[in-house]
């Protein structure tokens, strides 16, 4: 215990504020994660200890999704681990480890070091990644303004036998619901809407799962909001100086569907049934779906940001409007909490592939 120097605390209502006179350094332990944090002796409080954004900081690479109750730490190995607690945030029910879910600053310098700019705009283009390294998160993150509803014609449960899996993607199956699970993408639940699961085998000898939706497609009021055509597309690229190009991280497992549209999403592995909380590779809707959630975040960069289902091309007259512009759009991403497959992430270039196109100034 150590004495404190002219320190007074009060309330956030306003309240008259109390002399501070001792402190104390105490080992906080958040699941595996322990750390010493410095706690002030304040009397008449209601809560025994209460914890800041200060104690927080002390925990390396802590993300809080508030949206579902959930949030992570990073250990000192550089594991990730998932927090869940209930809406009450009274007690702890799971923990998951997950694989270190942060970009690191050496792949940041390594990538823009690729790029022909001098050392100096080299140098802000590495602080603009630091700065929003948030977003750079190796996970899928969750747009926070948005839910898609599902408007459905026909509400009759249904039940299609699910397709077998290949023994040698057996194993891979069964780790990809185990990481959609953790990541938040799929959730248990005892729903009558049963599809099919379609395993499709992926060049890295991983599989991606798709909803093999056709009852619900069928079944669906038709959403007729998506991409333009590509020419339409290509015609918006003017005034071209400098490009980059992004692309959303699993960008459909990004847009959240609406509590009561989840239980169409139903499927079974191995007896047990799971739907999705976000909208599935395999609806029909998917692009409506994102191209509807990513509204919010492209508003006003029109002429700037030309979009095309989870593609992004930035374009500008010079550098430092592209470094402004990229700012303000990594500033937007970040607030609405999505993700951005940093590996795929083309930097300032002067020709770039963009949907298949090679685009030049």
């Amino acid at each position: 215990m150590f004495p404190v120097v002219k320190t007074q605390v009060s309330g956030c209502t306003g309240e008259k504020s109390v002399r501070v006179k001792r402190q104390v350094l105490l080992p906080i332990t958040v699941v595996k994660v322990t750390k010493q944090i410095n706690f002030l002796i304040v009397p008449g409080l209601t809560k025994s200890c209460i914890l800041g954004i200060n104690a927080l900081e002390a925990f390396n690479s802590i993300i809080i999704n508030v949206r579902d109750h959930t949030f992570y730490v990073q250990d000192d190995d550089g594991t990730a681990l998932k927090i869940s607690y209930d809406e009450d945030e009274k007690e702890q029910e799971t923990c998951h480890t997950v694989a270190n879910i942060d970009i690191s600053f050496d792949e940041i310098e390594a990538k823009v070091r690729q790029t022909d700019l001098d050392n100096e705009s080299q140098d802000k283009l590495i602080q603009l990644c630091i700065k929003h390294r948030e977003c750079f998160r190796k996970m899928p993150g969750r747009f926070r303004s948005y839910e898609y509803f599902i408007h459905m014609k026909n509400d009759e449960p249904f039940a299609i036998k699910s397709y077998p899996v290949p023994i040698k993607y057996r194993e891979q199956v069964s780790r990809e619901i185990e990481r959609m699970l953790e990541y938040g993408v799929i959730e248990r639940a005892n729903t009558p809407f049963i599809n099919p699961l379609v395993a499709v085998a992926k060049k890295d000898n991983t599989v991606r799962l798709c909803l093999d939706a056709r009852q619900i497609n069928d079944r669906m009021l038709e959403d007729h909001d998506g991409p333009e055509e590509i020419d339409q597309v290509l015609r918006q690229c003017n005034n071209i100086g400098v490009m980059s190009t992004l692309d959303l991280r699993s960008s459909f497992w990004q847009v959240p569907l609406e509590k009561s549209s989840r239980k169409y999403t139903g499927f079974l592995h191995q007896g047990r049934t799971y739907q999705f909380t976000v909208v599935p590779f395999g609806l029909k809707v998917a692009s409506a779906a994102l191209n509807l959630a990513a509204e919010g975040i492209l508003s006003g960069m029109q002429g700037r940001v030309i979009d095309f289902v989870g593609d992004w091309l930035i374009i500008s007259p010079d550098f430092d409007q592209h470094v402004r512009d990229l700012d303000e759009l990594l500033t937007k991403i970040n607030n609405e909490g999505v993700t951005v497959n940093f590996s795929k992430f083309e930097l300032t270039r002067k020709e770039i592939r963009f949907v298949g196109y090679i685009l030049t100034p």
